[in-house]
C-alpha cells in the first residue's frame, strides 16, 4: 500500500470561490468510521493550496464546503498529473467522501484533490445545542440572512450564573440574561451553523413568611448572602428567623440602623424558609434595650416561658435576667407611642410572646398652662410676692414673681422610660422659654419575680403621691393693700411731700435737710405717725 501526500486546489477555472470554503469532516478506515482524529481536522484556511501532512493511503475523507456553499465537483490527478475523476461520492447532506489516493510504490506519491465549489441558494444553517440544565425553544434550520430569536429557560431550581452565548462560524454572540436569571434571551442574523453553549447553577426556592419587610432574592445557592430588607419607616427586630438543611437559625446581626440583615447560606440542600416581622421605627439609646407596653396577662405569660432548658439536663438559664427594670408610670401611656406589636426578645432569645413596642424611649406628657392675673395692678403685686408651684409626684417649685404674675406658665413632664425619671420643664410667655427645670423619679419601680436560690433581684421602688392630682400656683402676698380705714381707702406709693395732699403715712424717709439728728428724727416720728397736707399748706420743699 502506498504512503501519499495529498496536496488540494481549486477547479480548473475557477474564480471567487477558494479552499478556504472546505471543511475536513471526519476521516474513514474503509467504509467504517475510524477511531483515530484526522491529523487535519478543521476548516482548510488557503487561497491556494493546502498540503496534508503524509498519511497512510489506506483512508477514505469526508468534505464538506462550509455554510453558504456546496460541492459540486470533485477530481483529483496522481502524482503525474493524471486526471481521475472517480472515487467521490456527493450525499444528499452536501458531504463529499473521497478516495483521493493512487496507487504506487512505497515511497511517498503527491496526489492531488480538485473541488468545484459554489454558492448554496438554498442554504440552509442549523442551530445545535450544548446544554446544560436549560433548554432552548429553537432547534431549527433557517435560511442565511434570517433573523432568529432564540430563548433559554433554566430547568426548575436552575438559574444562569454565567453568560450563555453562540459560535457561528468564526463569531461569538452572547445571549441577555433577564433579572431573575431563568431565562437568556439572543436575536441576531444568522450566516452560519449555530451551537448554543450554556450553563446553569443549582438553586433552591426561598420560602418567605415575612411582615413590613421583603426579601432580596427568591432562589438562592449554597454561599450566597440575602438580604432582609424592612420597609420605608419599619426596622426589623430579632425575631428574624430562617431555616434550610432541616436546621433552624436566628438572625443576630442588623445594619443601617436596623433597616437590613443579611444572612450568608453556607451549603444547602433544601429550600429555605425566612419568617419574621418589621416594626415601626423608635427612638431607643441602644439597639441592645427594646421598651414594650405590658399587662398583667403579658407578665404572666412571659414568666412561663423565661426559663429555658439548654442542655435538657436541668441546666436552666433564667432569661428573666435580661429584663434590666420593669416599672409603672402614674399616667396612662397615649397608644401613639406604640409602634407595633411584636414578640419581646430577651438577650438573643425570642419569648413568643407578643406586646406592644414603645416607639420612643421619652414620653411627653403635657400638664396644660396656668395663667395668673393681677390683683392689685400695681407694685403689691410683685413686692413681697411668692409663687409656689405644687406638681403632681414632685416637690414644690418656687417661681420668681415676674414671670408668673399677669403670665401664663406652661408645664411638661418629660419621661425617660428605660429610667422612669421625669424632668419638668416650666415655661412662661414672659419670654417664650424655659424658665425652671427639675429631675426627679416618676416610676415605681418593681422586680419581676426574680428569684433564684432564694434571693430575690432587682429591688422595689415606691413612687411617693403627695396627693396632688392637678398642678396649681400658690400666690402668697404678705402685704395688705385697699384696708378701709376712718381716713379712706389706702394705697401705697413712691414721691416726694410736695407732690401729695390729704393724710399720710411716711416710711423709708429721705431727709435731704440742715438740721440735728434730733431734729431729724423728730421729723421722721411724725411722719411715721401721720401728718395731713392740704392745699393751703405752706411750701416747705426748700425745708424737708
Amino acid at each position: 500500500m502506498s504512503r501519499a501526500k495529498i496536496e488540494f486546489f481549486p477547479t480548473n477555472g475557477e474564480t471567487g470561490y477558494c479552499l478556504d470554503k472546505i471543511r475536513i469532516m471526519e476521516k474513514y478506515s474503509g467504509w467504517s468510521y475510524d477511531t483515530k482524529d484526522f491529523i487535519e481536522s478543521g476548516y482548510i484556511y488557503t487561497d491556494n493550496k493546502q498540503t496534508i501532512s503524509e498519511i497512510n493511503s489506506y483512508y477514505w475523507l469526508k468534505f464538506k464546503a462550509i455554510s453558504g456553499y456546496k460541492i459540486v465537483d470533485c477530481h483529483k490527478t496522481n502524482w503525474n498529473g493524471t486526471s481521475n475523476t472517480g472515487d467521490f461520492i456527493i450525499n444528499n447532506d452536501g458531504t463529499v467522501i473521497v478516495y483521493p489516493w493512487e496507487n504506487g510504490s512505497a515511497t511517498v506519491i503527491n496526489n492531488r484533490l480538485f473541488f468545484g465549489i459554489e454558492v448554496d441558494t438554498d442554504n440552509k444553517h442549523s442551530v445545535e445545542s450544548d446544554l446544560n440544565h436549560c433548554n432552548s425553544d429553537n432547534l431549527l434550520e433557517y435560511a442565511d440572512n434570517e433573523e432568529v430569536t432564540i430563548t433559554l429557560t433554566a430547568d426548575n431550581k436552575y438559574l444562569f450564573d454565567d453568560v450563555p452565548y453562540i459560535t457561528m462560524g468564526k463569531n461569538t454572540l452572547n445571549f441577555y440574561i433577564v433579572s431573575n436569571k431563568t431565562k437568556a434571551i439572543l436575536t441576531f442574523t444568522i450566516t452560519n451553523d449555530v451551537v448554543i453553549h450554556a450553563v446553569t447553577n443549582s438553586y433552591y426556592n426561598v420560602i418567605t413568611d415575612l411582615t413590613n419587610c421583603y426579601a432580596d432574592k427568591n432562589m438562592i445557592k449554597s454561599n450566597d448572602i440575602i438580604t432582609i430588607i424592612a420597609y420605608d419607616g419599619y426596622e426589623l427586630n430579632s425575631n428574624i428567623s430562617y431555616e434550610y438543611n432541616h436546621i433552624t437559625h436566628s438572625a443576630s446581626t442588623f445594619e443601617n440602623d436596623d433597616t437590613t440583615c443579611n444572612i450568608i447560606v453556607r451549603e444547602i440542600t433544601t429550600d429555605l424558609t425566612l419568617s419574621g416581622i418589621a416594626v415601626k421605627k423608635v427612638e431607643k439609646i441602644s439597639k441592645f434595650a427594646n421598651l414594650y407596653h405590658v399587662t398583667n396577662k403579658i407578665l404572666n405569660d412571659l414568666s412561663k416561658v423565661r426559663f429555658y432548658d439548654f442542655s435538657k439536663n436541668s441546666e436552666i438559664v433564667d432569661y428573666g435576667t435580661f429584663i434590666s427594670d420593669l416599672y409603672i408610670l402614674p399616667f396612662e401611656m397615649n397608644k401613639n407611642m406604640f409602634a407595633d406589636v411584636g414578640n419581646i426578645q430577651l438577650g438573643n432569645y425570642d419569648s413568643g410572646v407578643q406586646a406592644d413596642i414603645i416607639s420612643n424611649y421619652y414620653y411627653i406628657v403635657s400638664l396644660g398652662s396656668i395663667k395668673v392675673n393681677e390683683k392689685y395692678h400695681n407694685v403689691y403685686d410683685y413686692k413681697d410676692t411668692t409663687c409656689i408651684l405644687h406638681l403632681p409626684y414632685c416637690d414644690n417649685i418656687i417661681l420668681n414673681t415676674e414671670y408668673v404674675i399677669n403670665h401664663s406658665i406652661n408645664i411638661v413632664y418629660k419621661i425617660d422610660l428605660y429610667s422612669s425619671k421625669c424632668t419638668v420643664n416650666i415655661s412662661s410667655n414672659f419670654s417664650n422659654e424655659i424658665v425652671s427645670s427639675k429631675t426627679f423619679n416618676i416610676g415605681s419601680k418593681i422586680p419581676f419575680m426574680q428569684i433564684q436560690n432564694n434571693t430575690p433581684i432587682g429591688q422595689t421602688e415606691i413612687l411617693i403621691d403627695n396627693d396632688v392630682k392637678t398642678a396649681f400656683i400658690e400666690v402668697v402676698r404678705n402685704i395688705p393693700y385697699n384696708v378701709n380705714s376712718i381716713f379712706g381707702n389706702e394705697t401705697v406709693d413712691y414721691g416726694t411731700l410736695e407732690n401729695y395732699k390729704g393724710y399720710l403715712k411716711v416710711s423709708d424717709i429721705l431727709l435731704n435737710i440742715n438740721a440735728t439728728n434730733e431734729d431729724k428724727n423728730e421729723i421722721e416720728t411724725l411722719l411715721k405717725n401721720g401728718i395731713f397736707i392740704n392745699e393751703n399748706s405752706v411750701d416747705f420743699s426748700n425745708d424737708i
